[in-house]
């Protein structure tokens, strides 16, 4: 009798059929602001898949929620091979990645005029081939003169850029497909539908059924207080671009100070900006939370 994945919690659609693969296993990790990869592990009663069939293709992870709604993984097949085999079927294990991956894998030399960081970032996705993206964001950004990337991947060009912008993105996933968002705070995101609150339940009290966080940890460390900038615009010498941001710190400690020049600006305003960002960023690391869930 053909095995099928029909009735099971957690499935994979690929392009060799809806049954050609059994996913007995799946491992991943997504941040915020950086690529997801999922190293899945498959079976199959055919011995001999070619590794071409998979190879770049769009590959969907089903899994069935504890209150019987659907989630999704999508990705691309980057990495495939064989392992072995388990009773009477073929193993193979694979590794899927967003379609931002590939931008890992290209390289150019191109200068950008007149445009925003998010315009320039649009134009790269769009060049490159890839529509599966969105603008989420609340901040307004300068007007670049030109922008220049050099000798570096399109991938590294557009995470440098969004670095210093306070920009970053993540990816919502559906059937066949996923979308970058870009995003630059809290109100670019939305609460995953059901999960508006999720119980925290001790650990010893948990029950394998009930969606519960059984685990939390909170950290704090030092960290710079103070981010200043400066720079020098030659068609007004006498112009002042020093600015400076500080939080304050609830601990003692000496003044920690964070000094950069140039600043790559020339208004005030982004002066302000970007030291913002930066004691932004700083703040991030001072105080951490960790926790531990069997939320789908």
């Amino acid at each position: 009798m053909a095995r099928t994945q029909e009735t099971r919690e957690i499935a994979i659609e690929t392009p060799l059929g809806p049954d050609a693969l059994l996913l007995r296993r799946m491992d991943g990790r997504e941040e915020l602001g950086r690529l997801f990869a999922y190293d899945l592990e498959l079976l199959s009663e055919d011995g001999q898949i070619e590794f071409d069939d998979l190879l770049g293709r769009n590959v969907t992870v089903r899994v069935e929620t504890a209150a019987r709604e659907t989630r999704y993984f999508n990705g691309f097949i980057v990495r495939f091979m064989q392992a072995g085999t388990l009773g009477r079927l073929a193993r193979y294990r694979a590794t899927m990645v967003p379609w931002t991956w590939f931008l890992t894998r290209m390289s150019d030399c191109r200068i950008f005029q007149n445009m925003t960081v998010p315009d320039i970032i649009e134009q790269v996705f769009r060049d490159c081939g890839f529509s599966d993206f969105k603008r989420n964001l609340s901040g307004s950004y300068r007007t670049w003169e030109y922008c220049v990337q050099y000798r570096e991947s399109a991938f590294n060009f557009i995470s440098r850029l969004m670095e210093q912008e306070g920009i970053y993105y993540f990816f919502e996933h559906a059937n066949g497909r996923h979308e970058l968002v870009l995003a630059d705070g809290a109100s670019s995101h939305e609460a995953a539908p059901g999960y508006e609150t999720i119980p925290f339940v001790e650990q010893g009290e948990a029950v394998a059924d009930r969606e519960s966080i059984h685990a939390w940890i909170s950290e704090r460390a030092v960290c710079t207080g103070v981010c200043a900038l400066n720079d020098f615009d030659f068609t007004a010498p006498a112009k002042s671009l020093l600015a400076e941001s500080a939080i304050e710190r609830s601990h003692e400690g000496p003044p920690l100070e964070w000094f950069d020049y140039p600043g790559t600006y020339t208004e005030f305003a982004d002066a302000e900006a970007y030291s913002r960002i930066r004691i932004e960023e700083f703040q991030a690391r001072h105080e951490l939370a960790q926790g531990q869930s069997n939320a789908r």
